[in-house]
Order: C-alpha cells, then sequence, then structure tokens
C-alpha cells in the first residue's frame, strides 16, 4: 500500500512540473506568436468580395444580385427579405417565381430569407425555395434551400 502511495505522489509531482514547465515555455518572450507573417509576393488570391495582394485586405462591399426562386405545384404566398431593412411579400404567384435583387455586400448571409407556403390544399403538393446569387444559376450550389410537402406545405430558406 506504501508503495501505491508513493508512485502516485510521483505521478501528481510530475504532472505538475509538466504543467509549470509547458506555462513556462508558453509565456516565454518570444516563444510563442499570435500573427505569421508571409510575404506579398508569395502568394495572390482575387475575384470574390475579398481580395488579397501584396497591398493588404480588401473587401469589396458593392452590391450583389442575389436570385431568390420558389418552384412547386400550383401557387404560392411568397415573402422574401434582401437584409434587415425591409421584406417584400407577394400573394398568389404562380410558380416557378424567381427574382432578383440587389443586395449590400455587406449583409450577412443570414439575414437574407425567403418564406413560400403553397396555396394547394392537395396531399401531394410541393413547394421549394432557393436563394443564391444571380449570374450562377445556383450552379447546383444555393446559399439556401428547402422544400416543403402537403397541403398549404411550407419552404423556409434562411
Amino acid at each position: 500500500m506504501r508503495r501505491q502511495i508513493e508512485l502516485a505522489v510521483v505521478a501528481v509531482v510530475a504532472a505538475v512540473v509538466g504543467a509549470l514547465i509547458h506555462h513556462i515555455a508558453y509565456r516565454w518572450p518570444g516563444a510563442h506568436s499570435e500573427t505569421i507573417s508571409i510575404p506579398a509576393a508569395t502568394f495572390r488570391i482575387s475575384g470574390g468580395p475579398v481580395s488579397i495582394s501584396g497591398g493588404g485586405i480588401e473587401i469589396d462591399d458593392s452590391p450583389m444580385p442575389i436570385v431568390f426562386e420558389v418552384t412547386g405545384t400550383g401557387e404560392a404566398d411568397v415573402t422574401y427579405s434582401p437584409g434587415p431593412n425591409g421584406t417584400t411579400a407577394y400573394a398568389r404567384v404562380k410558380t416557378p417565381w424567381k427574382e432578383t435583387v440587389m443586395v449590400p455586400g455587406n449583409i450577412p448571409a443570414r439575414d437574407i430569407t425567403l418564406l413560400a407556403i403553397s396555396a394547394s390544399a392537395r396531399a401531394d403538393a410541393e413547394i421549394t425555395c432557393r436563394i443564391g446569387v444571380a449570374g450562377t444559376e445556383f450552379a447546383g450550389v444555393a446559399m439556401a434551400e428547402d422544400t416543403g410537402y402537403g397541403p398549404h406545405a411550407a419552404a423556409d430558406c434562411k
């Protein structure tokens, strides 16, 4: 029993000493750096809303075209919001329906929403909403997409 207590004490001391050494090494001046320096000539990334080059980082907040799209069976009630400043509602649009809106580039994606509710009371009714960037025709990828099934089905894209 005494041997087990001695081994436990040695293990605890070793853990404390290891933690102390790690803490000292981590806090030692110059031992840890929070920044990484990469020469500007090493890379160039551009073509999107953020451009990185030798001069630094530039964010393009110019308006971008966003497509709101609803497909399904029959008609639908559509409400969309191209950002926190406004909501537009259309009642009883025929599907397929599509609207392109210019949205400021600095609007968070979570603030762009689309809700479509099927006007059909049929059990086989289907409604799909999609939000994407215009010009890509969704290219297989949407910012948000949802599908609802059944009578007065709802699709909520957020």
